[in-house]
């Protein structure tokens, strides 16, 4: 016992910690993803382009079943990703950090750590630069 190494092997805290990093750079998207079908769902129900400060998403579709499933469906990670926001940034951050320091020693491939990472900041510009001002409408 006393001449034995431990070999210690990153790759599960690794693994674990690409399946959180995908999580949250979901978040974003989802929203995205969520106001977007509620706007077309409000857009169907209204026969236009639902306007903000006229259009609330709230009483649009009050008895439509679709657009409130939209409704209670995007407020939760709506929710999760302005709390989560800053959380994410910094355990990007670790994440890379960890990845540079066990690559070598790791089988995770590049595509498993910096894909997600892109796909939150995409998500992110969007979401902050608002295209069609759908978030505008919907945080209305």
């Amino acid at each position: 016992m006393q001449g034995q190494k431990i070999n210690f092997q990153p790759s599960f805290i690794l693994k674990s910690v690409t399946a959180i990093n995908w999580f949250f750079a979901a978040l974003p998207n989802l929203t995205l993803l969520g106001i977007w079908l509620m706007s077309w769902r409000a857009s169907v129900l209204l026969s236009r382009i639902p306007r903000i400060n006229l259009d609330d998403p709230k009483n649009i579709g009050e008895n439509d079943l679709i657009y409130q499933v939209l409704i209670h469906a995007t407020y939760l990670p709506a929710i999760a990703f302005y709390f989560l926001e800053s959380l994410w940034a910094i355990f990007a951050f670790s994440s890379i950090a960890m990845y540079l320091r066990w690559h070598q020693r790791s089988r995770i491939s590049h595509f498993s750590f910096f894909t997600p990472l892109i796909l939150f900041i995409i998500g992110y510009f969007i979401f902050k630069f608002d295209p069609g001002q759908r978030v505008e409408w919907f945080l209305d």
